[in-house]
């Protein structure tokens, strides 16, 4: 089956049947749900934002349009290790480590070099800004 095929007629189904602003669609999913989520973002200009969750991006990504990112992970994750490598669990995910995915975002955003990172015990955030206003 092809989900981006699939996902993307969902969107384009919604679009006929709903009023929706087709510059305000977004993709979420948690883990598995993630991958996809930067997979939708890699193979259409559909999304103005995605927000993995626990995911990484396991797909060559060689051109893909700006979007803006959300990127919510634990560091302690096993299932999808933050620093990369096979996972346990399951699936035994073996992917690349986070930053660099992110970062890949920022670059296709034309995102500035200045981060503002800002820690609160348990949780690192970390912005920047973006030709567009697109956010990382």
């Amino acid at each position: 089956m092809d989900d981006v095929a699939f996902l993307s007629a969902v969107v384009a189904e919604a679009s006929r049947n709903t009023s929706i602003d087709p510059s305000k669609v977004y993709a979420t999913g948690m883990s598995n749900g993630a991958m996809m989520a930067y997979r939708l973002a890699c193979e259409t200009t559909l999304f103005a934002a995605i927000a993995p969750v626990s995911g990484t991006m396991l797909v060559p990504c060689a051109s893909p349009a700006p979007v803006s990112v959300l990127h919510i992970h634990d560091t302690a994750d096993r299932n999808v290790p933050y620093a990369g490598g096979e996972g346990e669990g399951v699936a035994h995910i073996n992917g690349p480590s986070i930053e660099p995915a992110v970062d890949s975002w920022r670059r296709v955003n034309l995102c500035g070099t200045n981060l503002t990172s800002t820690y609160r015990h348990p949780v690192t955030r970390t912005t920047v800004s973006c030709r567009g206003g697109a956010k990382r």
